[in-house]
């Protein structure tokens, strides 16, 4: 195995390195329990990643999608219907 090889990213949030040919991404954000951020998925965007990010507002908290929550289930459908 070779040693891995790190990549600049212009953000904090995210680490980056390739080792033996492989990529791989990692989420740098604890102060928010590794969320994905809009700055994150701008830079994933950038790298030619196709990504997506939808934020739903919830009285519920992160269990919200536990719930029969109209949003979360529109999400849903339209991810595994794509």
């Amino acid at each position: 195995m070779s040693d891995p090889r790190e990549l600049a990213l212009p953000t904090d949030k995210m680490l980056a390195e390739v080792d033996d040919g492989v990529g791989w991404m990692i989420y740098n954000n604890p102060a928010r329990h590794n969320a994905q951020s809009l700055e994150m998925v701008r830079v994933l965007a950038a790298a030619g990643a196709s990504v997506e990010h939808r934020e739903i507002a919830s009285p519920y908290g992160h269990d919200s999608f536990l719930l029969p929550l109209p949003a979360y289930h529109e999400v849903v459908r339209d991810f595994l219907e794509a």
